[in-house]
């Protein structure tokens, strides 16, 4: 047990480390793209790179399939299992890529032979990016399932290795962007296209070197290969819902607001993909024991690790968000100089979406460990489309562009809700100690963190006063967390692990 311990904390610190890294590359390389290509470019590159973003969450939707079965295969120890498993896996991705480059080029060919609302000039430019966009994903997809045989060993060193490296590769390709004398949008796709080749061929090598498993064989197995894209295809519903309404918006905003809006709704996203980061960083360390615990038969287990995550998961989210609200102006002009219009407004709204998805995401890794995914999937896939069509119809009545991010914030409380009693159902959830051992530590460090926010929201903002105003915020909420959100036993486990480190 001691050991399983360890190796979930030294996993979690490897993600931590990727996850500090990165947000400081990333932030940064905002600032720097921001001024390279302005903001009506980066609008432009924020629309139509939105696919980049879609496949990127369809990658990891495949990935975690066959991760999850890798893992279960290995609580089971039928390692023999495992060779037939990638291979099927490979197999599968071959067919995702087929088709979404079919259905994607299709959209794209109509979004701007009739939707698209941009400078003209820069139609031919966009179109590039596209192109280049729809083969980088195919790459990303075609190599997910070296994504899943890594997490699935739980070798995150590699994992957050690779990942920082792509991210300062990003970066210097931001940085040498003014010194090439082609158009400077069209340069940035094609350089964003050799870094994912690299990085890709970087992790394939890796794992033919590691795992014996990660090598493709000619086989065929059809029950292995219908179970994969049984779970992935259910999967793939709710997370093309979640995807198509995200990237849809970039879409509606475009046609009801233009390029600025698409800018000012890339930097939201931006600040909402390094709290997803926080997310999947705490998910990539814990579902892969999770799995394996199942797998073994212990399903109480399983549920006391999701609970434990979630209650973590959710006050470190809420001490981001009420300081990064209360100082979103300041942090804007810091971060970028240039403040796109709308940006404000769509960063503090995005944040209040962030800590509903915070609950949620266990929720729907729960199913995914016991991999009863279909009814949640229909589900989820249904809610989360009602956003994108209810904001399209606000807009068009002439309505202000936060009600999108307001429709977002409605459906996931609709969502949660849902999946709570329908986890109950199918996974076995118990309501009542899921109310007194998640919700009841939720909704006090919420009304903490309204108050706090309220206190702080009376005092001008300063600089250095007020990040100690919002310190001390944040203190109680972590404070509180600990006396009444934490038992016994995961209070003695927080403690050894501040004293070992």
């Amino acid at each position: 047990m001691q050991s399983n311990a360890k190796r979930l904390a030294k996993n979690t610190a490897y993600m931590y480390i990727r996850m500090g890294v990165n947000m400081l590359i990333a932030l940064y390389s905002s600032r720097v793209l921001l001024q390279n290509l302005g903001v009506a470019d980066y609008g432009v590159y924020n629309l139509v790179g939105s696919i980049i973003a879609m496949v990127s969450m369809i990658k990891g939707m495949f990935s975690s399939a066959t991760q999850r079965y890798l893992n279960y295969e290995m609580g089971k120890q039928n390692y023999n299992r495992l060779k037939v498993i990638f291979s099927m896996s490979v197999m599968m991705n071959l067919v995702l890529a087929l088709i979404f480059v079919v259905i994607v080029e299709i959209i794209g060919l109509w979004f701007f032979a009739y939707k698209i609302n941009i400078d003209p000039d820069r139609i031919y430019a966009a179109k590039w990016v596209f192109h280049l966009a729809v083969l980088s994903s195919v790459v990303t997809i075609m190599t997910s399932p070296y994504d899943a045989v890594t997490i699935a060993h739980e070798k995150m060193n590699f994992f957050a290795f690779i990942s920082i490296l792509e991210s300062v590769l990003k970066l210097l390709i931001i940085l040498i962007l003014p010194f090439f004398p082609y158009d400077r949008l069209i340069t940035y796709a094609i350089l964003l296209l050799t870094v994912s080749v690299l990085i890709r061929t970087i992790h394939m090598l890796y794992c033919h070197h590691h795992f014996e498993e990660s090598y493709f064989h000619r086989c065929w197995d059809r029950a292995t290969f219908k179970e994969l894209f049984s779970f992935a295809g259910w999967q793939m519903l709710g997370v093309s819902s979640s995807t198509i309404t995200n990237n849809g918006l970039n879409m509606v905003f475009n046609v009801f607001g233009g390029a600025v809006v698409n800018a000012a709704r890339g930097i939201a996203y931006q600040t909402y993909g390094i709290i997803s980061q926080f997310l999947n960083n705490i998910m990539f360390a814990i579902t892969p024991y999770s799995v394996k615990v199942y797998a073994e038969g212990n399903k109480s287990k399983m549920f006391e690790v999701m609970f434990f995550a979630s209650k973590v998961i959710y006050a470190v989210c809420l001490c981001a968000v009420v300081p990064l609200t209360y100082a979103t102006p300041d942090v804007l002009k810091i971060w970028l100089g240039v403040i796109p219009e709308y940006s404000i407004g769509f960063i503090r709204l995005i944040l209040v979406w962030s800590l509903f998805r915070t609950i949620v995401y266990p929720i729907g890794t729960i199913y995914k460990v016991v991999g009863q995914i279909k009814q949640y999937q229909i589900a989820e896939g249904v809610i989360l489309l009602l956003p994108l069509i209810a904001s399209y119809v606000a807009l068009r009545m002439g309505a202000s562009m936060y009600v999108a991010f307001s429709f977002l914030i409605i459906f996931e409380a609709i969502n949660y809700i849902f999946q709570l009693f329908l986890c109950h159902r199918v996974a076995g959830l118990n309501l009542r100690h899921y109310a007194k051992d998640v919700l009841f530590s939720v909704a006090i460090c919420t009304l903490v963190g309204i108050l706090g926010y309220g206190w702080l929201m009376q005092r001008p903002y300063a600089s250095m006063p007020a990040i100690g105003l919002a310190f001390v915020v944040d203190c109680v909420i972590v404070g509180i967390m600990y006396l009444y959100g934490f038992n016994k036993q995961e209070k003695q486990a927080l403690k050894s692990l501040v004293q070992k480190k």
